[in-house]
């Protein structure tokens, strides 16, 4: 099998899986729909939270994923979106 860093990249879609964990005590691999993610972060807005700032978490409203360099692009622009969860592949 390949290291995942050479496989090409490209613009998800609802009914791409992802894998991952559903438990972190097992080591059971499992598939998630990208969509299922994507449901999961507009019913649950404050999965990701910073309890050490006062200010109210942002609503994820894009998911992008982007090599590392694209992403770099992006912050040195100063335009990241504070709406959007980038995944770096």
């Amino acid at each position: 099998m390949a290291r995942i860093s050479r496989y090409p990249t490209s613009t998800p879609a609802g009914t791409d899986l992802l894998i991952g964990t559903k438990d972190p005590n097992s080591l059971e691999t499992k598939n998630f729909l990208v969509q299922s993610v994507v449901d999961l972060a507009a019913a649950s807005p404050n999965v990701v939270k910073n309890n050490t700032d006062n200010y109210n978490t942002p609503k994820v409203t894009h998911i992008i994923t982007l090599t590392q360099a694209e992403y770099a692009d992006i912050v040195a622009a100063g335009t990241p979106n504070v709406n959007t969860l980038f995944i770096i592949v």
